[in-house]
């Protein structure tokens, strides 16, 4: 692949300038880490799966499953996989996770989240590098676009593709969800913990809630700044949140909710686990079997593996924020930015698992 190079007399954007960084609460005695939202859609699975594996029979387990909706696409046919990356990572499992944007049930939209899970079952790791919605790639059939836009373009097989050709990848599975129905989730597991500052209150209370409250869900305004209980339809507005910050602050946003919700899901009784992966999946479309949706859920159980993240772009990435066609875009070298994902998912050549953004590992003191 020819090498790009984007040109611009913007001034380049300090990406440390716009990272997160919030205050390490404890709770319960417990260090709580932040994490993905998306993410969710593959958590929740796993751990009711996980407990379903010890305790039910296998058709109550399928019964579970069952309420995913069902892609049965074969995208290794119909779409291009690196046939590089194919071979560098036959010993790991990358899955694509789509948070959609739409306010709708028809998976119109766009993909307003864009996950790489990757199951390292070398290092016993799950790996997730988050995309910015906001990178300009090529788009077959759509030249230069947001990475966004894919989805929007040709659903899942354009954005599976988008995302082989701009960043060298072998992906073929898919799990997407669409965000304005995990706000009833967070409210089933009671809650989420996160801190909030006074800027992302005063835009939560007057751009967000009172669209929410009039889609139908009960979202009440956020009253005090800091570490707190949200409720569904408060962590909605949070993460949705579009005015402070970037759109890489967004996506920490995001990030954040993923792991207060995995803090409250491991708190959660176990009898209402199966109810949960039930709820989950019927809001979710996927192109993964029962049965590797199980084996994932019993390796998970099985292993404990930490996790590790990355976004791209991050620092060095030399990233530029520009205008292109009335839209604004993070523009950098995706050859490089493939080649650092590359190292983070193998971690080899020159990645520094220390400037991967927010990394960090599930310690057995946090269970």
């Amino acid at each position: 692949m020819q090498r790009r190079q984007y040109h611009s007399s913007n001034e380049s954007f300090d990406l440390n300038s716009y990272s997160r960084n919030k205050r390490i609460k404890k709770r319960k005695g417990g260090n709580k880490n932040r994490g993905l939202k998306i993410f969710l859609i593959v958590l929740c699975s796993v751990l009711a799966v996980a407990v379903a594996v010890l305790g039910c029979g296998w058709i109550y387990i399928n019964q579970i499953l069952n309420n995913v909706n069902r892609d049965t696409t074969n995208y290794g046919e119909i779409i291009d996989v690196n046939s590089e990356a194919a071979k560098k990572f036959e010993d790991y499992t990358n899955i694509a996770l789509f948070g959609l944007d739409t306010r709708t049930d028809d998976n119109d939209g766009r993909s307003d989240a864009i996950i790489i899970l990757t199951i390292d079952r070398v290092h016993n790791k799950l790996k997730l590098t988050s995309i910015a919605r906001d990178t300009l790639v090529k788009i077959d059939g759509h030249a230069d676009q947001k990475i966004t836009h894919a989805w929007m373009f040709g659903k899942a097989a354009l954005a599976l593709d988008t995302i082989n050709q701009n960043f060298k990848m072998n992906i073929t599975e898919y799990v997407s969800m669409n965000f304005y129905q995990f706000a009833e989730v967070i409210d089933y597991i009671g809650g989420v913990w996160i801190d909030v500052n006074r800027s992302e209150m005063k835009v939560m209370n007057r751009d967000y809630i009172p669209y929410i409250k009039k889609m139908g869900i009960k979202c009440e305004k956020v009253t005090k700044t800091g570490y707190q209980l949200l409720t569904g339809g408060q962590a909605l507005a949070y993460s949705r949140d579009r005015y402070t910050g970037t759109d890489l602050d967004r996506a920490a946003r995001q990030r954040e909710v993923l792991m207060a919700m995995f803090d409250q899901v491991k708190e959660l009784d176990v009898k209402k686990l199966p109810d949960l992966a039930s709820m989950v999946l019927k809001e979710c479309t996927t192109t993964l079997s029962n049965g590797e949706m199980i084996d994932m859920a019993t390796w998970t159980l099985m292993n404990n593996p930490t996790f590790e993240q990355l976004t791209l772009p991050d620092e060095s990435c030399k990233a530029v924020g520009k205008t292109i066609n009335t839209y604004w875009v993070w523009v950098y070298d995706l050859d490089y930015a493939a080649d650092r994902l590359h190292d983070f998912i193998l971690e080899e050549g020159e990645f520094n698992r220390s400037a991967a953004s927010s990394s960090s590992s599930v310690s057995s003191s946090s269970k």
